[in-house]
């Protein structure tokens, strides 16, 4: 797993073809898939348990479309609900010695799915804004500290497949 700075997030969005990367609320930079991709909402994820075994389904998916950009963007909001040592000790354990704030974006491949999916667990249960793209332009998953979590589908995407594998957990799907 090698991990990116906000800029390198926001040139590998572009690289591979995703929304504007603008400035957010904080001056960073932040991908703009809510306005430009329809949305389907997932159910609420219950226990601990439940949300590993989305994080895995939704890492598995998603890396059918190459090496893939784990981006967390906003992590201190619920600071009570997050153990920030627990996620440095992760990564510091991959060999990454910087902090969030300073590489915020993880580049995972195949061979790094299980930290991948460490990642998004994390980011879930943390209540942290986190958005999961692939190398070949589709869907991406966006988890929000508002505690909703969603795909977003490109215009010319056919979400057949996607739904087919989570549509179990499918709350609704925005029209195209």
């Amino acid at each position: 797993m090698r991990c990116l700075t906000p800029a390198e997030c926001a040139e590998w969005c572009r690289r591979y073809g995703y929304p504007a990367v603008d400035a957010d609320a904080y001056g960073r930079p932040s991908p703009d898939v809510r306005r430009h991709f329809a949305e389907i909402k997932l159910e609420p994820f219950g226990d601990m348990g439940e949300l590993v075994v989305r994080a895995r389904q939704i890492m598995a998916w998603m890396s059918r479309g190459g090496d893939m950009l784990l981006w967390v963007q906003h992590w201190a909001v619920w600071s009570s609900l997050q153990h920030i040592p627990l996620f440095t000790r992760f990564r510091q354990g991959v060999g990454e010695p910087r902090t969030l704030l300073e590489a915020p974006g993880h580049i995972i491949t195949a061979a790094d799915l299980d930290d991948g999916i460490s990642v998004l667990a994390l980011a879930l249960w943390f209540l942290w804004d986190c958005a999961v793209f692939s190398e070949r332009r589709g869907p991406v998953f966006v988890c929000s500290y508002d505690a909703w979590d969603s795909f977003f589908i490109p215009p010319d995407y056919d979400r057949t497949p996607l739904l087919s594998e989570i549509g179990s957990f499918v709350k609704e799907s925005a029209s195209p």
